[in-house]
């Protein structure tokens, strides 16, 4: 569309033409995941902090601080984001994968009362940052990104530079709204170094390094048996709602054997095992 279109349809004043994905949608992470669960029949139990992981005859085992079981079964997936790494440590030693914190900050404000020219699209619109449709009485836009920083206090810079991201979006005036009341949160990405995730089952390092087959990933020894197996889903970076339900149904091959719904080379580059060789590693 070129900008006057564009303009009229998202209610803003761009500064350029745009693309326009009528099929596209936008949605709220947590409700998405309560929704998935819900239609799985999964029962789900949080508030539990996992200090390690072992495997126990045939089983594998989490544990809390006091080494505590909180619950045991033939197959374990890491899905914990960044604390994925961790738990693999102290379960199984060395780490086969880099996994690295980008952090990011998000601005939001109460739209009632404020002042007219604040910007309220009526489609979501993103190029440099983003902007959403204002829901729940809130205008939401941003967002920073940070890699290996571990601040989670909201900074004052940060909502500034959402700011700006949003001025050059809609054309408006970062100084009138500079003092407005905003608020926002903090969160982090689990981002690998070749920005694509890891699923699947986890390498087996030492039956690896008795092996000269191994020459792909699909190759490479896993933790897994007849019983169950290790498996990890994380590295999702910026796009966990996009790759949630394609990779869940890669995650469901890997562990029941059923047809992949990939081809072979994209289930290769989205294996965790890449990082265990060392042709994957200097590619990456």
């Amino acid at each position: 569309m070129d900008r006057a279109v564009a303009s009229t349809l998202s209610g803003l004043a761009l500064p350029s033409g745009a693309w326009f994905y009528p099929g596209g949608g936008w949605l709220a992470p947590r409700d998405y995941a309560r929704e998935l669960l819900a239609r799985s029949g999964s029962r789900f139990r949080g508030g539990t902090d996992v200090a390690t992981i072992e495997r126990h005859s045939g089983l594998w085992r989490v544990l809390d601080e006091q080494r505590q079981v909180i619950a045991e079964a033939p197959v374990l997936v890491l899905a914990n984001g960044l604390g994925a790494n961790g738990l693999l440590a102290s379960g199984r030693g060395e780490v086969p994968w880099p996994l690295t914190a980008v952090r990011g900050q998000i601005s939001s404000l109460a739209t009632d009362g404020h002042p007219a020219t604040l910007p309220c699209p009526r489609l979501p619109v993103a190029g440099g940052g983003y902007v959403l449709p204002q829901t729940g009485g809130r205008l939401l836009f941003g967002a920073t990104s940070q890699p290996d920083d571990i601040d989670p206090a909201l900074r004052d810079a940060d909502h500034r530079l959402n700011l700006q991201q949003l001025a050059g979006l809609s054309g408006g005036d970062v100084e009138a709204w500079s003092s407005l009341p905003w608020q926002g949160r903090v969160g982090w990405r689990a981002v690998t170094s070749d920005r694509l995730p890891l699923i699947g089952a986890v390498p087996d390092l030492e039956a690896l390094d008795r092996t000269s087959r191994a020459d792909q990933p699909r190759f490479v020894p896993r933790q897994r048996d007849a019983r169950g197996g290790l498996y990890v889903f994380t590295g999702l970076g910026s796009r966990g709602i996009t790759w949630a339900a394609l990779g869940g149904q890669l995650l469901a091959s890997w562990i029941s054997g059923a047809p992949c719904p990939l081809e072979a080379d994209l289930r290769d580059a989205l294996d965790p095992a890449r990082y265990a060789l060392p042709r994957w590693r200097s590619d990456s």
